[in-house]
């Protein structure tokens, strides 16, 4: 209740000549690894002079000099339909590489780029949303990276990786029955092969938890929204994308005053069962 009345549509209904928020709490400066996907979701009620939503600008840097600047076109103008005032735009690093350029040269992030920003701009030209700075990671880690897809409180999915150890175990449930531990035909036979408890339904869930790397206190408070969202989804590769269920039932918010450096830690289970064995 206290979000719902502290919520103020008009910070984030892009407009012409606008900086209006993207449905996130994420910071604005993040970091991404240079083959991961990433979305951003923008809305607008659209203006009848020009669409507030008409390109994607991406501006690429290695250090702190320009390398490039790309445009990437909206053809879904908020003003046509209802369905298009409140549009997902991919700008992941793999997401960029992928996309039809109206200007600039494909790849957009080469193993030179170090960061990258993008913003919305309206059909004049002009911004119509906030800056948002991606710092590339391209540290190699000995451990398997974990990246969640999750709703948040605003309506937008977010993406967070957990670069650190990642642990599986599994439950296991079993349903038997009991029969004679013998075979006859005729003549009774022992037969040490043959089962008194027969398993006929196996059906097994994996849990796994995961430890982030360091994090920010600012990245702390965000993570929230992944803790209780009710549609987690975890990316295990390209095109392979399976629901979760977040087994956490607390969160502790971190500062570096009480905590100093500090990460996270998430324990979750596959939303769906492998059922090994129907009876």
């Amino acid at each position: 209740y206290q979000e719902f009345i502290d919520y103020d549509e008009a910070d984030y209904l892009l407009a012409l000549a606008s900086t209006k928020k993207t449905l996130s709490f994420n910071p604005t400066t993040r970091v991404i690894r240079d083959d991961e996907s990433e979305q951003i979701t923008v809305i607008s009620d659209g203006d009848a002079t020009a669409n507030t939503i008409a390109s994607l600008q991406i501006k690429t840097y290695t250090g702190t000099t320009l390398t490039d600047t790309a445009t990437i076109t909206n053809s879904l103008d908020p003003n046509s339909s209802d369905d298009n005032k409140c549009l997902s735009i991919m700008v992941g690093t793999r997401d960029l590489n992928n996309s039809t350029l109206a200007t600039g040269s494909q790849p957009l992030i080469t193993a030179t780029i170090t960061s990258y920003t993008i913003q919305t701009l309206d059909g004049n030209g002009a911004a119509s949303s906030e800056l948002i700075t991606y710092n590339i990671d391209t540290n190699c880690s000995k451990y398997e990276v974990t990246r969640f897809h999750f709703l948040n409180r605003l309506g937008g999915l977010d993406s967070f990786s957990f670069k650190m150890k990642r642990k599986l175990s599994e439950t296991i449930k079993r349903d038997t029955f009991k029969r004679k531990g013998y075979m006859y035909d005729a003549v009774y036979t022992n037969n040490i092969t043959e089962k008194g408890r027969v398993t006929y339904d196996t059906m097994t869930t994996e849990q796994y938890e995961v430890s982030s790397d360091w994090i920010t206190e600012a990245q702390s408070e965000w993570l929230r929204d992944l803790y209780d969202s009710p549609e987690v989804y975890w990316e295990r590769g390209t095109d392979d994308i399976v629901a979760i269920n977040v087994q956490e039932r607390d969160y502790r918010v971190k500062t570096i005053v009480n905590d100093r450096l500090f990460n996270v830690d998430l324990s979750f289970e596959l939303a769906t069962d492998n059922i090994r064995q129907k009876g």
